[in-house]
């Protein structure tokens, strides 16, 4: 079953006209219907320009009760006493049925690229002009793949308007705005986009016709597509961010157990959708779950509600206040928010009816009217992920303080999980995630882990990787198996440790995850001595390998100030690339497997930040079975494939080893793959491609207005001046011993500071000293 043939839970709506065409009959016998039965006839829910309109569902129940006459039945396909409601139903499931096909046709990920491209650029700019922000430009865009997407036949009729000739601009824009708010009220999204639309800059028809086009070849994968530059582009001074993409996952999975979820599905803040998205993809195919969503933001709750139904799921956003605690409690199975960090209450003095749980929140901040929020929300076997600045964990404040306590001391705390920095655009506050339930009867131990530095750089955001957030959800799944008060390593850089209500007590029941752990060191003298050993004995091989030979002292060079003839000796000869090199683009995001099992997975994607001093480091990569690398063999790395980035700030090249194993290319990268070896040598061209000059030049061959992307072409133009083929392997040879001592002398400088580190931890336990022989005066 298909997203799109999956049930639909939210209301549909339909005029007059739609309902006489599902039931088979001529328009004025819905009217005729109307007049007749005025007490029992359903009530419309609104209305718009093409008159009013009514629930689906409502208008199936009261035509259950009339059958169609034997004269008007269809033998072969209707059985004798069908009524108008099931051959409405039929009708209705048998169009979603007949546009699957059609809707969820796409171009694929190259010619995806290039109508994103044209959409973003030349044709946004013209059709946009001064009068619309790119922001809005975009939802414009996501809003018509909603409509193609929901409401084919709608989008179709939009297609055909635009063919007419004498079909103005002004008009063309007016319809687009009005289907586009028809589709979004149908799914239970708020409209509101027509007078947007209406505001675009241009109204030159052939404006609006190519972005038509290029918007009815894009569907799920053009709109996430779209999704991530509107999120790029959010100003992240606003506070309406959105939670990363790996984020999002664990902590949907924390709360969903990552299983199928059979109830609701809550997000008092729901920003984009992000969390409700990776919430409920557990429970796509069962379609158990129902999902709700609250914001203060129109826009961005408008952009949530489609997400969730573009992808077949369907549920109930409204617009709300910055305190939603003010609107009930609304009982759900899981409950994941990611909400304004200390914001003052909107309306202070105003509070619950039943009053707060745990203690009455300070007024200078909401951090913990949103915990007790969720808390209240869930059902008694619920589970809610809740993100919080890293200080609510150790507030001092008396009033967060005492809710902290009777929280723990209510066993509502399951976990907190204290995350990397800088996590989030605009600010370097740390975060932590808080696991909580309703109260338990059983005395409950908390989960506490610390996770702050593991994330990976990316520009100037950390990124939590997709195998650290697989151990953090299984240390927490395993979490009833630890040893109370005994620490253990969660991921590389990670450790987690289960604490007892009575040490919590004793400690003032604060929840930083480090202070806990600190405490759980064993300070043993020959685990002390033994971590110094292994110190210092790295650090003396490393100085000894690193300084063994200076290789940039045997180095000497020649300059010509005239390049030598191609023929002659020391004859150079220029090429472009695309003439040595086979050119490989990495794998879209479409093609790379989802939801794979861990322990299937073999083969390292390598991404932009395992190219590091020129080589290739894929350790603690994310990985993908050998049977899904097979389907993409292309993409496979072999040694001496040369790697570039396709995209963003442009870095030095990297190369594959001759002791690495099989690896995957991944989607930001492209691969270079020499076609003939006499001819070009392998070390050669990467040290010739990490000039300077060249790295400028083939930065400025990326074109794009959103994000300079790099193509398979324009790199394959760059010229490479090739010297004699033994000339190639002495540089190459050269340029290698270089890059082997300046990573001996880095390795050196790391194997020093974990030395001072190791040093210094254990002088800080007060049961390590420095021997008499070290004076001062021996140390300057």
């Amino acid at each position: 079953m298909t997203d799109l043939e999956r049930p639909q839970h939210s209301p549909v709506y339909v005029h007059r006209s739609k309902i006489a065409a599902l039931a088979g009959v001529q328009r004025p016998t819905v009217t005729t219907w109307e007049r007749r039965n005025p007490k029992t006839f359903p009530e419309p829910e609104g209305s718009d320009d093409k008159g009013e309109y009514f629930r689906l569902d409502h208008m199936i129940a009261w035509l259950s009760d009339r059958r169609v006459p034997d004269a008007n039945r269809d033998p072969r396909q209707e059985p004798p006493g069908i009524t108008y409601g099931e051959r409405v139903r039929r009708a209705h499931t048998a169009e979603n049925a007949a546009r699957v096909e059609a809707v969820l046709t796409e171009d694929d990920a190259e010619q995806r690229s290039v109508r994103l491209a044209k959409l973003l650029g030349p044709n946004g700019f013209r059709l946009r002009g001064r009068t619309v922000s790119e922001s809005d430009y975009i939802l414009i865009l996501m809003c018509l793949i909603f409509l193609r997407v929901r409401a084919n036949d709608s989008w179709q009729e939009l297609i055909d308007a635009a063919g007419t000739r004498s079909q103005s601009g002004e008009a063309l824009l007016r319809e687009m705005g009005w289907r586009i708010d028809q589709v979004l009220r149908e799914h239970g999204v708020a409209p509101g986009m027509r007078s947007v639309v209406q505001g675009l800059g241009s109204s030159r028809v052939q404006d609006v016709r190519e972005v038509l086009e290029h918007c009815g070849r894009l569907a799920l994968q053009g709109f996430s597509s779209l999704f991530e530059r509107f999120a790029a582009i959010s100003d992240p001074h606003t506070g309406e961010y959105f939670t990363p993409p790996s984020l999002a996952t664990l902590m949907a999975d924390l709360a969903t157990g990552a299983k199928p979820v059979s109830g609701l599905i809550y997000d008092p803040h729901a920003r984009g959708g992000e969390l409700l998205c990776a919430a409920v993809r557990h429970s796509a195919e069962s379609g158990g779950a129902q999902v709700r969503g609250v914001s203060a933001d129109e826009r961005t709750l408008r952009l949530a509600a489609m997400r969730i139904a573009i992808a077949g799921g369907s549920g109930e956003f409204r617009l709300g206040r910055l305190s939603p605690w003010l609107h009930g409690d609304v009982p759900a199975k899981v409950v994941v928010v990611n909400p304004p960090f200390n914001r003052k209450s909107q309306l202070f003095g105003e509070y619950p009816s039943t009053g707060w749980e745990f203690g009455e929140p300070p007024p200078h901040n909401d951090n913990f009217a949103w915990l007790q929020h969720a808390a209240a929300n869930l059902t008694s076997d619920g589970v809610a992920a809740v993100l919080m600045p890293a200080q609510a964990a150790v507030s001092a404040d008396a009033r967060e303080a005492a809710i902290r306590r009777n929280m723990v001391e209510a066993g509502v705390v399951r976990a907190v999980i204290a995350l990397p920095a800088k996590m989030f655009p605009n600010t370097d506050v740390a975060a932590t995630l808080w696991i909580i339930t309703r109260p338990q009867q059983v005395e409950q131990s908390v989960l506490l882990v610390d996770v702050r530095n593991i994330g990976v750089q990316d520009g100037k955001r950390i990124l939590l990787p997709e195998l650290a957030a697989a151990a953090i959800l299984n240390q927490y799944t395993c979490r009833k198996d630890m040893v109370p008060g005994q620490a253990v390593e969660v991921t590389k850089g990670g450790s987690a440790i289960v604490v007892s209500l009575e040490t919590i007590r004793a400690a003032g029941h604060l929840l930083r995850p480090s202070d806990y752990l600190r405490q759980a060191e064993d300070v043993r003298f020959e685990a002390l001595a033994d971590d110094l050993g292994r110190a210092f004995a790295d650090f003396a091989q490393r100085r000894d390998r690193a300084t063994s030979v200076a290789v940039l002292e045997q180095v000497s060079v020649h300059f010509w100030p005239n390049l030598p003839e191609p023929g002659s000796a020391a004859g150079r000869w220029e090429a472009l690339l695309a003439e040595i090199c086979d050119i490989q683009p990495g794998p879209s995001h479409d093609l790379m497997p989802k939801d794979e099992a861990r322990e299937n997975c073999s083969v390292p994607v390598v991404k932009r930040h395992h190219l590091r001093d020129f080589r290739v480091l894929s350790d603690g990569a994310e990985s993908i079975s050998w049977s899904a690398a097979a389907r993409l063999d292309k993409y496979l790395l072999q040694p001496n494939d040369i790697l570039l980035v396709r995209s963003g700030a442009m870095m030095a090249p990297a190369i594959v080893g001759a002791d690495q194993g099989p690896m995957l290319l991944g989607n930001n990268l492209v691969r270079l793959r020499i076609k003939d070896t006499a001819k070009v040598d392998a070390l050669f061209l990467l040290g010739h491609l990490s000039a300077r000059r060249v790295l400028s030049g083939i930065a400025a061959r990326a074109t794009g207005t959103a994000v300079a992307t790099l193509s398979k072409d324009a790199l394959g133009r760059q010229p490479i001046i090739l010297p004699p083929i033994d000339e190639q392997h002495r540089i190459g040879e050269a340029m290698r011993a270089i890059d082997g001592q300046v990573a001996a002398f880095e390795a050196l400088a790391a194997a020093s500071a974990k030395a001072r580190a190791s040093l210094a931890d254990a002088l800080a336990t007060g049961h390590v000293g420095l021997n008499d022989s070290m004076s001062s005066s021996s140390l300057n």
